[in-house]
């Protein structure tokens, strides 16, 4: 299937994004218990309760086994996410380098949180879409634009401006993001935003950059944005507009 047109800005100015992970009002306390069963050692994995999303909790997960103080150091661990067609949700998966079997034991919170049960083998998949999840189809049209510092003439937060305007430094960025679905995706989006938490922000990833770091963790073009009001609408029997009114900033 054709993709359709990204946008009408010029390719600097123009990203594409591809998952969004919103942080939730969920519990996020859960614990996850880890045995590389080569070694037969298992440690205790601790979800920081204040990380209330699946992206942070998912970073989080692969630095601690990547931390040298695990008995199983030297075996290097990744994550990674696809697309569930089913549920228009990102589904998790974690895998070492080595390719040794292990056993992931998920409590109630931290299974319903990933989206994966407690399994053995390599490597370990979900089977649902992670907490607070959005994964546009990759055919739909889906974008960043302006990803870039906003000057304002007027100054900010003050009637005196006390920041000063242009100063490319202090600018807030003000990103026009946007995406395309189906039904189903216009559902999966309603249902997750029942559940975000207050102030609203969301973690959205930029395909078109591609970092990866020595801890495992997943730093592939990651921006976090405060979330205001998501606007959808229909474009023709099968599709769906959406328009995600952010700031890239932490309010």
């Amino acid at each position: 299937m054709a993709r359709l047109p990204v946008s009408a800005a010029p390719a600097w100015q123009r990203r594409e994004f591809d998952v969004l992970s919103l942080q939730t009002n969920d519990a996020w306390n859960g614990s996850i218990i880890v045995d590389v069963l080569v070694i037969g050692v298992a440690d205790t994995f601790n979800m920081n309760a204040s990380h209330n999303s699946a992206f942070e909790q998912a970073q989080d997960f692969a630095v601690w086994l990547n931390d040298a103080a695990r008995p199983w150091a030297g075996v290097t661990w990744e994550w990674d996410w696809s697309r569930q067609e089913s549920t228009s949700g990102a589904t998790f998966t974690f895998s070492n380098g080595a390719s040794q079997n292990t056993s992931m034991t998920f409590d109630a919170t931290a299974a319903a949180r990933f989206g994966i049960a407690s399994q053995s083998g390599h490597p370990i998949v979900g089977a649902n879409a992670a907490s607070g999840t959005f994964a546009p189809p990759r055919h739909g049209y889906v974008a960043i634009r302006r990803h870039k510092r906003q000057l304002d003439e007027n100054g900010n937060a003050s009637g005196a401006g006390c920041i000063r305007p242009g100063v490319p430094g202090l600018a807030h960025y003000l990103p026009q993001v946007s995406a395309a679905g189906t039904a189903q995706d216009a559902a999966r989006m309603a249902d997750i935003q029942t559940r975000g938490s207050h102030p609203r922000r969301a973690w959205i990833r930029d395909q078109t950059i591609h970092i990866f770091s020595q801890t495992g963790a997943n730093n592939d073009g990651w921006h976090q944005y405060a979330l205001g009001k998501v606007e959808r609408a229909r474009v023709n029997a099968a599709l769906w507009s959406f328009t995600f009114n952010c700031v890239g900033d932490a309010i």
